[in-house]
């Protein structure tokens, strides 16, 4: 059985069930928690956004949904509010060939509490850059610009400090 402590605005909700990934997992709470449905299908969309945990490790550096789970885990779900204090940061991103055709900036807004402003970008075969705005809070932006590192973006930040 995985161990599963769902963390809202509302409160902490405890539960213990069979999964075998992490969409397992999502999937159980809304069918077995309908008071929670409404709040993590808006965590999808809306005021809220996501964080997956499994054994403290963020779900979205492994393969998020698909993050196999095991009996025994530890699998928290943290809905944040996406009105917490937001700051504004400018970001270049290096994009190698290894990382071209990814939908990762789309990927970066579902997944983070974060809104993605392309100032401008330029694509060629072998690479790709983009000047991007990130708003949100500043610990998801940080987790956002790990992220990115994470699966082989090269990330700056204006005024020069490399990632």
């Amino acid at each position: 059985m995985v161990s599963v402590k769902v963390i809202t605005p509302e409160g902490v909700h405890k539960a213990r069930m069979k999964a075998a990934r992490v969409g397992d997992v999502l999937e159980a709470v809304r069918s077995k928690a309908p008071g929670l449905a409404a709040l993590l299908l808006e965590g999808m969309t809306g005021r809220y956004y996501l964080v997956v945990k499994v054994n403290g490790a963020d779900a979205r550096f492994q393969r998020y949904l698909d993050t196999p789970v095991s009996p025994g885990d530890k699998v928290d779900i943290l809905v944040n509010s996406r009105d917490r204090e937001r700051i504004l940061k400018e970001l270049y991103l290096t994009f190698g060939r290894d990382t071209l055709g990814q939908p990762l900036l789309h990927e970066a807004g579902r997944m983070f509490g974060v809104v993605l402003n392309i100032r401008g970008a330029s694509i060629s075969s072998r690479r790709g850059f983009a000047h991007v705005e990130v708003e949100g809070p500043s610990d998801e932006i940080s987790a956002l610009m790990d992220w990115f590192v994470h699966n082989g973006v090269r990330v700056e930040e204006a005024g020069g400090k490399k990632i």
